[in-house]
């Protein structure tokens, strides 16, 4: 355990010797949690990291993280950092990572400058080793179920207390008691109906799998990591049968990660990483908020969830806020993801040099690109009025609105990142006693938006930055240690674009 070796800012320390605050959680708990989502699996599992899940709909049930509290007006999520680069740790799956740490005060990421002030998350995905193939085959299929659902009161209970509420403002009770008793005993479902939208709309189980098949090994000339996954995850949303598309909110995931070392000599290794994430939603016409919104707003007694001809109930008012139409009668959009990752790196120990000396770089290039397939969808909204006393057929409203044909927009996004790191480091022990470690390193990024509105939005984002860290440990027993970040954006003016973060 005393060589027990942990993931810091831009490298790794012996455990004992750390004198930052650096949190770290196994692989296997976060296997534990059945969830697409890295920011999901790590909730309550660390001190000082506090995780808010908004959402539940697939694609969207991401929590969001923070380090230590709230610290901004502004932005508070940390920075995650994947094998040294930046980004989104929940397209990964679990199975891929061998590391995850998380940096949470001052001295641990002073050396990520400015960037780091929310504190940081490094990951590593697995690497191959001088070993036969291993394969391993992990799947697993999970029961979802909703722990909490919209609960409205019912009809009765929602006209009498109206009639409370007029009575108190000293105006005429609206409802009779033959009324009530009809929404009551659901005698006439139409003129009185006692509409459960949240039932109508929502279902209370539905389902997902993660599937996972890598493969790893090597010799001592090339080890390799290969890992392909499979996700789908399902959603509470209703569906109607008629309908010849579905309509349910879903997303299906697939992963694909390559991690290769070659050794060209014993202290010259070069890496290769490659990584895609595709990934398919499906989602109806209107979002997660304007349906529930819809839940909220239209009341028991508005009208029913159908007309006794099978169409849409609705009123005058809130046209096209029937919350069953909304969810299945409106249409549907599929949104595709497409996230490509592509590391290059180069390890060579300088042991000719003077021992403990080495050097590394590491280049990347990550794309990433959206597009929506919107179909909307107007369905007719009319009001049943009862029946012909003459007759006895059904009468109803002028439409309201009339059904049109499925409609068609979409939505694009394109962006990508480039990241360079060149980084010098010095390790060595003298006569046992002594311990010293430094490090001296250079990064920069530039990111481009590559559907930008205007030209002024088109310009590339730039990062640049110098790192530092030197470190004293004498008899194991009492350190020291020393980190600064010098960095800066072409954001601010020329003259203020760097900042000193030293610790």
């Amino acid at each position: 355990m005393i060589d027990e070796v942990v993931v810091v800012g831009f490298g790794t320390q012996k455990k004992v010797s750390i004198t930052g605050s650096i949190s770290q959680i196994s692989t296997d708990n976060v296997l534990k949690v059945s969830t697409p989502n890295i920011a999901n699996a790590i909730s309550g599992k660390m001190p000082g990291i506090i995780t808010r899940q908004s959402s539940g709909e697939p694609g969207y049930d991401a929590a969001q993280v923070y380090i230590r509290g709230l610290a901004s007006l502004t932005n508070n999520s940390p920075l995650v950092l994947i094998d040294g680069v930046e980004r989104d740790m929940n397209l990964i799956n679990a199975q891929e990572i061998e590391s995850f740490t998380v940096l949470k005060d001052a001295s641990a990421t002073a050396v990520y400058g400015a960037r780091g002030a929310n504190g940081v998350i490094i990951i590593t995905t697995k690497r191959g080793r001088e070993e036969k193939p291993i394969v391993t085959l992990r799947t697993e299929v999970a029961s979802l179920h909703a722990l909490r659902l919209p609960n409205y009161i019912n009809s009765e209970k929602y006209a009498l207390l109206m009639n409370e509420a007029l009575t108190l403002n000293g105006q005429k009770a609206r409802w009779s008691d033959e009324e009530i008793e009809k929404y009551r005993d659901g005698s006439d479902q139409f003129l009185y109906p006692n509409s459960n939208w949240t039932d109508a709309v929502l279902k209370k189980d539905t389902w997902q799998t993660i599937n996972n098949l890598s493969i790893t090994g090597g010799s001592k000339l090339i080890r390799y990591y290969l890992n392909v996954g499979y996700t789908l995850q399902d959603g509470l949303y209703k569906e109607d049968t008629n309908n010849k598309y579905s309509t349910n909110a879903k997303i299906s995931r697939y992963n694909f990660r390559s991690n290769t070392d070659v050794s060209l000599t014993d202290n010259f290794t070069l890496q290769l990483g490659i990584g895609g994430i595709i990934q398919k939603g499906n989602y109806p016409g209107f979002g997660a908020g304007d349906i529930f919104n819809a839940l909220k707003i239209i009341s028991p007694i508005a009208y029913p969830i159908l007309n006794p001809d099978g169409s849409l109930g609705g009123a005058q008012s809130y046209i096209g806020w029937n919350p069953y139409g909304r969810v299945t009668q409106s249409g549907y959009s599929t949104q595709d993801r497409v996230t490509l990752q592509g590391s290059f790196g180069l390890n060579w120990d300088l042991d000719f040099i003077t021992k403990g000396l080495s050097t590394r770089v590491l280049f990347s290039y990550d794309r990433y690109t959206r597009n929506d397939n919107n179909r909307p969808k107007e369905f007719g909204v009319k009001r049943y009025m009862g029946k012909d006393p003459e007759t006895g057929e059904d009468i109803y409203s002028p439409w309201f609105r009339e059904e049109k044909p499925l409609a068609y927009n979409e939505g694009s996004e394109a962006n990508s990142a480039m990241y360079l790191e060149t980084q010098i480091n010095y390790s060595r022990l003298f006569r046992e006693i002594h311990d010293i470690s430094a490090m001296l390193l250079h990064n920069q990024r530039e990111y481009y938006n590559l559907t930008a509105g205007s030209s002024r939005m088109n310009i590339p984002y730039r990062r640049q930055g110098y790192e530092g860290r030197l470190t004293y440990a004498l008899l194991g027993r009492y350190l020291a240690e020393i980190n600064f970040g010098y960095n800066g954006s072409e954001n601010f003016p020329p003259g203020k674009r760097f900042g000193f973060f030293p610790s």
